[in-house]
């Protein structure tokens, strides 16, 4: 007690928020590495966003406000500390929370764009071609598997014929989807050698 009696009011203001908010910051970083973040802590779910826009920029949520007074607090004790006037500890402060605010906040937004990009979209394999991997059965007999080149990376998806059966290593082309099975038949230069 007598080292909080020996501080400055300012001083009293920053280690109040720093403590604060340092278990709140802890918390979400926790949840974030176990990869808890979409439970509505972030904000964006639990205002009721249905999703669609996951990416989006959103300055002000639960997690950045956390963010932004947790590195207030701290950088103000800091500033102090270095003997900074009291205006600039808390234009230094406000500053630097600010900053590491919007660069988390835009972390978020890039890791968010890259799951998504990850997600494969199996529809998006209709009319590309691919090349048998394991041999496809006649129609309605059973699936085989190809090796497709789809969304940036090459793809090992099952695969059944819309006719005779396709041997392995014959190049096909996806002709639809049909509960995540690709539906394909020869390409045209490799049915007219057979």
């Amino acid at each position: 007690m007598t080292w909080w009696a020996s501080i400055g009011l300012l001083e009293r203001g920053f280690w109040i928020i720093a403590l604060a908010f340092s278990p709140l910051f802890l918390f979400q970083l926790i949840q974030t590495l176990l990869g808890f973040a979409d439970l509505g802590f972030d904000g964006e779910d639990a205002a009721g966003d249905d999703g669609d826009d996951g990416g989006d920029f959103h300055l002000f949520t639960l997690r950045n406000i956390v963010i932004f007074f947790t590195v207030f607090g701290w950088a103000g004790i800091a500033f102090i500390h270095a003997d900074w006037q009291a205006w600039r500890v808390v234009a230094g402060a406000f500053a630097l929370a600010l900053g590491v605010m919007l660069l988390v906040a835009r972390l978020f937004v890039l890791t968010s764009r890259l799951s998504e990009s990850g997600n494969l979209d199996i529809e998006n394999a209709v009319g590309l071609t691919a090349r048998v991997y394991l041999t496809i059965p006649e129609q309605n007999t059973g699936a085989g598997k190809v090796h497709i080149l789809l969304q940036g990376g090459l793809r090992e998806l099952p695969a059944a014929s819309s006719g005779a059966a396709i041997a392995t290593g014959a190049m096909v082309r996806v002709m639809d989807v049909q509960d995540d099975l690709l539906i394909v038949e020869p390409c045209q230069k490799e049915a007219n050698h057979a």
